[in-house]
C-alpha cells in the first residue's frame, strides 16, 4: 500500500502509473504534528520527475478512460466513495493528527469527501465539450446504484 515503518515513523510512497513509487533519490519530506512539533511521518518528496511520470501515466490511460461509458465511470466514483466511507475512522485519525484538528471535524471532512465523490459520479452524465451528450441507457445503472 505504499507505507512502511522505519524507526517507528511511517514512510509513504506516492502512487502513479498503477503502482506505488519512491521519489527520485529516495527523497522524503518530514510531516510534523502541529500541536507538539513531533515527527509524524515522512512522505515521498515529489518533484518535476514525479510530476512528469504522473502526467505521462495519465495521458497513457486517457484513451481507454475516454471509451468508458458514463455508468462505468460513475461506478468507479461510487467505489471510491465507498472506500472513503469504509476507511472513515482511519483517514479521520490521520487527518486529525496531521492537521491538529479534532476527530469530529476530521470525520465531518471524510463525510464531505465521500459526498463530493458521489456527486461527481453524477457529473459523468453531463454533456461533453462540443455539445455531444454522453447520455445513454446506462442512466438506469446510476439511479439504481445511488438508491441501493
Amino acid at each position: 500500500m505504499g507505507v512502511t515503518k522505519v524507526n517507528g515513523v511511517k514512510e509513504y510512497q506516492y502512487f502513479a502509473g498503477g503502482e506505488w513509487r519512491t521519489a527520485e533519490n529516495r527523497k522524503l519530506f518530514d510531516v510534523f504534528r502541529p500541536y507538539d512539533r513531533g515527527l509524524y511521518a515522512r512522505v515521498a518528496a515529489g518533484g518535476r520527475p514525479e510530476a512528469k511520470l504522473a502526467v505521462d501515466a495519465a495521458a497513457k490511460a486517457f484513451p481507454a478512460w475516454s471509451q468508458t461509458t458514463p455508468a462505468q465511470r460513475a461506478r468507479l466514483f461510487f467505489k471510491a466513495a465507498e472506500i472513503v466511507k469504509r476507511r472513515r475512522a482511519d483517514i479521520a485519525e490521520i487527518l486529525a493528527v496531521e492537521t491538529g484538528s479534532t476527530i469530529s471535524f476530521a470525520t465531518f471532512q471524510q463525510d464531505l469527501v465521500a459526498a463530493t465523490i458521489e456527486q461527481a459520479a453524477g457529473w459523468m452524465y453531463l454533456p461533453r465539450a462540443g455539445g455531444r451528450s454522453r447520455q445513454s441507457h446506462d442512466v438506469r445503472a446510476l439511479i439504481s446504484h445511488s438508491r441501493g
